[in-house]
């Protein structure tokens, strides 16, 4: 009997990944609860940055229940660093309604808060095997190779709603966790955005753009126009504590959460007590569209930091020495900067 191409593409794709699917600690004796950790830390985060935070978490919050028991200060600092921090105070969250009442279904998943139509079908399918298909920027990308799908998408939800009945098509009804698995495995290592290996491919024998060898055409997006955007911060030390100040890009950025901690933002009022400063550090961020700069300055006259916060223009400034900063929630790039700065 002839496959059809999605039966073709299902046995091929399957096949492969039993022979070839990375060793994760999150498939090492999986579990519900890994299988949500790592879904949360997965979203727009690649797994080589993810495996050292995921040891960790296991380490410091094992299950549902000494999650939902943290407070959220310590689920934060655990997250320090892995960026989109509203991702871990959802996952929080999640864990407090699991263990009051379990969730065993994509559509129980779906009705908690921070989880979307991808997570809810990635956990639905790898922990109770439910057929329901993800759809994430791989299997866009797979599934558009695979069909010879040119036509440029505005935005990815333009994207989604093309995509999301033919991830169902080809679904495997039978298996639907490994293949999703499989698919989104395929996209990460083999069918990547650059340069795709297409000669090692599974599925090449399937796949149209390769057989007409518009691969590097699938998927098309507009291009989105990027906003530039310049900030000024001030390094202020004395021998061992430095200044932090609550994250300001809360305020524009919803995915970030209020309490993380930056070096402190340079304001007219604050420039009136320490002037403009030295520039010593350029550091360069990128969220959503726009692209950040971020101009680091140091006071040129001393300063006394006791008193400094003590002054209204620096009352929500907070000093740290440079051994607490290993214990505090700090955005990403601002860990990176301040390790630099202290070298």
């Amino acid at each position: 009997m002839q496959l059809t191409l999605e039966g073709k593409f299902q046995s091929s794709l399957l096949d492969w990944y039993s022979k070839n699917a990375r060793i994760l600690p999150w498939r090492t004796n999986p579990s519900l609860y890994k299988t949500v950790v790592s879904e949360f830390m997965l979203q727009q985060t690649q797994v080589k940055a993810v495996l050292p935070y995921f040891d960790r978490w296991m380490r410091l919050f094992p299950n549902f229940k000494v999650l939902s028991e943290a407070n959220e200060s310590t689920v934060l600092m655990a997250w320090s660093g892995l960026g989109y921090y509203a991702r871990a105070k959802c996952l929080h969250e999640c864990a407090r309604v699991f263990v009051k009442t379990p969730i065993d279904s994509y559509q129980g998943w779906l009705n908690c808060k921070g989880i979307g139509d991808y997570t809810a079908a990635a956990i639905a399918s790898i922990a109770f095997n439910e057929a329901v298909a993800v759809v994430d920027g791989n299997v866009i990308r797979v599934l558009c190779r695979l069909l010879n799908i040119t036509e440029p998408f505005k935005t990815k939800d333009a994207a989604l709603k093309i995509i999301r009945p033919i991830a169902n098509q080809f679904l495997s009804k039978t298996d639907p966790g490994k293949y999703n698995e499989a698919l989104m495995e395929l996209g990460a290592i083999v069918c990547t955005k650059q340069k795709p290996c297409c000669e090692d491919c599974p599925v090449k024998s399937c796949c149209k753009s390769c057989q007409n060898d518009t691969v590097h055409l699938c998927p098309c997006f507009v291009q989105v126009k990027r906003t530039r955007c310049k900030m000024q911060r001030y390094w202020i030390r004395d021998t061992d504590t430095f200044l932090l100040e609550p994250s300001t890009v809360g305020k524009v950025f919803r995915n970030t959460p209020q309490g993380l901690l930056e070096l402190p933002a340079m304001t007219f009022r604050r420039m009136s007590v320490l002037g403009l400063g030295e520039l010593i550090f350029i550091g360069k961020r990128s969220i959503g569209t726009k692209d950040f700069i971020e101009q680091i300055y140091i006071p040129r006259k001393k300063i006394n930091l006791q008193s400094l916060i003590l002054l209204p223009e620096f009352s929500n400034c907070v000093r740290v020495t440079f051994d607490q900063r290993q214990h505090l929630a700090f955005t990403g790039p601002h860990k990176r900067w301040i390790a630099k700065l202290l070298q």
